[in-house]
């Protein structure tokens, strides 16, 4: 008997499941010192906060502080583009711009020893907005036809090849145009601005 005709008679037992993600809607006042609390652990996992600890670990790494200005840019320009479907104003253009030609100084100095560079704000990266999730299909596509059989193993070897071409950052400017439409990121500039903290580092 083959394995499929063997798999045809398996009969699954039923189980109950419990989604741990499922969000905690029960009614509770958190006071303020509750809430800062929470906010400080959030900010706890940053990178600047634990990458001086394993330098010789990981990749040579440089950072670039965002100040106060910049998260309400981000923020300006979200609201504008996905909230109210408007285009951005050439003054926020030409902050962003200007953001970036000093953003790009940095990313040179990497890439004088590495061609390839990585970048991230202290807790995400831009590789999963709109424009980078049609670009990895594209790059998904051509690395899959350049394979030679194109079965189940040469699509999850493409997947892996395409999602490591998104780690690759070339244009500071097309990085953080990226950002300002990622949600996740404009939550992360939110919650830094709105957190009094002396020890922070806007990253």
């Amino acid at each position: 008997m083959s394995l499929a005709e063997k798999l045809k008679k398996v009969q699954l037992k039923q189980t109950e499941t419990k989604d741990s993600s499922k969000p905690d809607i029960t009614a509770k006042e958190y006071d303020e010192n509750e809430i800062k609390i929470y906010q400080n652990k959030v900010l706890d996992i940053n990178i600047e906060e634990w990458l001086d600890l394993i330098p010789e670990f990981t990749f040579k790494t440089k950072l670039f502080p965002l100040k106060y200005e910049d998260a309400e840019l981000f923020f300006q320009a979200y609201e504008l583009k996905m909230k109210e479907n408007k285009e951005l104003t050439e003054n926020i253009k030409n902050q962003i711009e200007k953001l970036a030609e000093n953003l790009q100084k940095v990313i040179n100095e990497i890439k004088q020893d590495d061609p390839q560079v990585f970048v991230k704000s202290s807790s995400r990266s831009a590789k999963d907005t709109g424009p980078y999730q049609q670009k990895f299909i594209m790059e998904y596509q051509a690395k899959l036809k350049a394979k030679k059989l194109r079965d189940d193993n040469d699509k999850m070897i493409s997947l892996l090849e395409a999602g490591y071409e998104m780690l690759k950052v070339k244009s500071a400017k097309e990085l953080l145009m990226n950002w300002v439409f990622q949600k996740e990121f404009i939550k992360t500039c939110l919650l830094q601005s709105n957190t009094n903290h002396d020890s922070r580092k806007t990253s």
